[in-house]
Formats: structure tokens, C-alpha cells, sequence
């Protein structure tokens, strides 16, 4: 089967990993502060990767940090690596010393071979909306 073949197999998975103590903070916050994986790796065993987390402001620095953590630990290139973030008002923005960046990098890899590791078989669909007088979804 070629890349573009809808029938090709495609396999998907998912990993988190808590960010409790990355930063030197005892207030408590509502939200748990995680990290979760999306992997999806296609039929040419190439894997892509979306981290979302709950952080505060991520310098684009750090997040060209964390793609790179993230890449390694799943066998990609940075460019097949997204990193998106909310911005929790709890937590601060992320930097050096105030976060253990390090330690915050190795919990992102973690998520993220942990979602390779649970990659399955999965099926795509594609959903276009036609947007008129009737909601419309062509599959």
C-alpha cells in the first residue's frame, strides 16, 4: 500500500506524564498540570507527534527545546513534533531556574514514548462542513 492509500494502516497512541514539582511551587491549583501525547505513525513508520500541556507562557526557545526532547525519544525530527500549550494563570511562565527544564523535558519524552508504545491500529476519517442552510458534514 502507498502512502496516500485511506486503506493503508495507520497506528495511534496516547501517554501523559504529571508536572508536579518541575517547579519550586507548594500553592495549590485546581488543574493537574500534565503533559499528553498524541502518536500517530503511518505506514511509513515515520511517527508525528502532538504534546499538549497546561503550562503558562512557553518562550519559543523552550519549545523548540521540548520539540527536539520529544523527536528524540520517538525516533523523529523536530519538524514532525507539535507542542501546544493553554495558558494555566496558576502555573508561571516557563524558563530557567524558576522550572527544572530539564526534568520537564524528560517527562514530555516519557508521555511521548509512552504513546508509542500504546500506539494500535486505528481508522481515519476525514470530515469536510458545507456550511448553508442545512448543517451539511460529507465524509
Amino acid at each position: 500500500m502507498s502512502e496516500t492509500d485511506p486503506a493503508a494502516p495507520v497506528r495511534v497512541g496516547f501517554g501523559e506524564a504529571d508536572l508536579w514539582g518541575t517547579w519550586p511551587d507548594a500553592r495549590p491549583l485546581v488543574d493537574e498540570i500534565r503533559v499528553g501525547v498524541v502518536v500517530c505513525i503511518g505506514p511509513d513508520e515515520r511517527p508525528a507527534a502532538m504534546a499538549v500541556t497546561d503550562l503558562g507562557l512557553l518562550l519559543p526557545r523552550v519549545a523548540l527545546e521540548m520539540r527536539a526532547a520529544v523527536a528524540r525519544a520517538i525516533g523523529a525530527t523536530s519538524e514532525r513534533v507539535g507542542i501546544f500549550s493553554t495558558q494555566n494563570h496558576g502555573t508561571p511562565y516557563v524558563r530557567r531556574p524558576l522550572f527544572d527544564l530539564d526534568e520537564v523535558f524528560s517527562r514530555f519524552a516519557r508521555a511521548a514514548r509512552q504513546a508509542v508504545e500504546r500506539a494500535v491500529p486505528a481508522q481515519m476519517a476525514y470530515i469536510e462542513q458545507i456550511v448553508g442552510d442545512d448543517l451539511v458534514l460529507r465524509r
